[in-house]
């Protein structure tokens, strides 16, 4: 009888720290592999430099602050 409450209390314990990591990160939620927010990272640097001065008027701000800045879906980045 002692070895039923085990199981339970772990299996409440992935939900449980899941949930909370998600929640502590939600930009990684969507973007399960890290390789991605990683390169993204390094590319919002350099493009946001010049990237934002050429496609301002067209919908440079719009990526830049949705695509980069926020990106937390991996939809718009996707896109671009």
């Amino acid at each position: 009888m002692t070895s039923a409450p085990p199981p339970q209390i772990r299996i409440l314990d992935s939900p449980l720290t899941r949930g909370v990591i998600l929640e502590s990160t939600p930009t990684v939620r969507p973007q399960e592999p890290v390789d991605e927010p990683a390169s993204d990272s390094q590319s919002s640097q350099e493009s946001s430099s010049y990237e934002p001065i050429s496609r301002s008027p067209d919908k440079g701000p719009y990526r830049t602050r949705y695509g980069r800045v926020v990106k937390p879906p991996s939809r718009y980045v996707a896109k671009f």
